[in-house]
């Protein structure tokens, strides 16, 4: 299943992963509509801090989406809230917020951040 995971994080096509794990691309999007019920539970509670003593952490929110036909300025999409370290590690962050108040932001640096 991990294996999958990093293939598709490289980039490499759908079909080469199909014939490279021996199953049919049905399998596999079966798989990838998985990712938001069992996977991302399981990264969230295995994201270890970051930060530290004398470590800075640049912190960023930016939200993900579209205009629906370019109509409105409505944009629907999912806000990222993003951490990472001024380290030589550059360990990151991304978490999608529910909405970008200052409670909810407060709550997840005090979760991520040493």
């Amino acid at each position: 299943m991990l294996a999958i995971v990093d293939m598709w994080i490289l980039g490499i096509r759908t079909k080469d992963i199909c014939s490279l794990m021996q199953i049919s691309k049905k399998s596999l999007w079966k798989f990838f509509k998985k990712i938001p019920v069992e996977i991302l539970p399981k990264y969230y509670a295995q994201v270890r801090m970051i930060g530290g003593d004398n470590v800075i952490v640049e912190i960023d929110e930016s939200k993900f989406g579209r205009r629906k036909y370019h109509t409105s300025y409505c944009v629907e999409g999912v806000w990222i809230f993003g951490m990472v370290e001024r380290t030589e590690e550059r360990r990151i962050v991304l978490i999608a917020a529910e909405n970008r108040t200052a409670e909810t932001l407060t709550n997840l640096t005090r979760m991520y951040i040493d």
